[in-house]
């Protein structure tokens, strides 16, 4: 199965972020969105790599609800990476496979 990548770094420096960092469970890629475990209070820097195209959505959880990723989300193609800085700890990534379903 198909899987998402995520690396979490609490430190910056110039930029780049500081290991040690903390590496989330992979989440499976699928025809349906999935999401991630929560991201760590302290967080400040994401990585996510993927192994096959998708799409994903960062976002809080409400009402005890995962975030939900469609194709109208960011794309991230297999092979690539992504990083990007945080406001909060505690958002969760959610991921679909391109166009809803695996090629």
């Amino acid at each position: 199965m198909p899987k998402l990548y995520i690396k979490e770094f609490s430190k910056v420096l110039n930029g780049v972020g500081v290991e040690p960092a903390y590496n989330q469970p992979p989440i499976e890629i699928g025809s349906a969105s999935n999401a991630s475990d929560a991201l760590q209070l302290d967080t400040v820097l994401v990585r996510i790599w993927t192994d096959v195209d998708c799409h994903f959505v960062v976002d809080c959880p409400t009402d005890d609800k995962d975030p939900i990723a469609t194709i109208k989300d960011a794309p991230l193609t297999a092979g690539s990476e992504a990083a990007f800085a945080i406001w909060e700890g505690g958002l969760k990534i959610a991921v679909i496979a391109k166009d809803g379903r695996l090629s």
